[in-house]
């Protein structure tokens, strides 16, 4: 989770802010991966 969370924050700082990051709906929580950043609304689950 750590090394996700860590990644997140920092392709939120090199991405425009119109970004949405996106993940994949694993055993991983959304809610907690994007708890760390500074605009958690723009966090994703993505299922395929």
């Amino acid at each position: 989770m750590d090394i996700k969370q860590d990644l997140f924050k920092i392709m939120e700082q090199i991405n425009g802010e119109n970004t949405i990051l996106a993940t994949n709906t694993s055993s991983l929580s959304v809610t907690k991966i994007a708890s760390g950043l500074r605009h958690p609304e723009r966090c994703a689950g993505l299922h395929f």
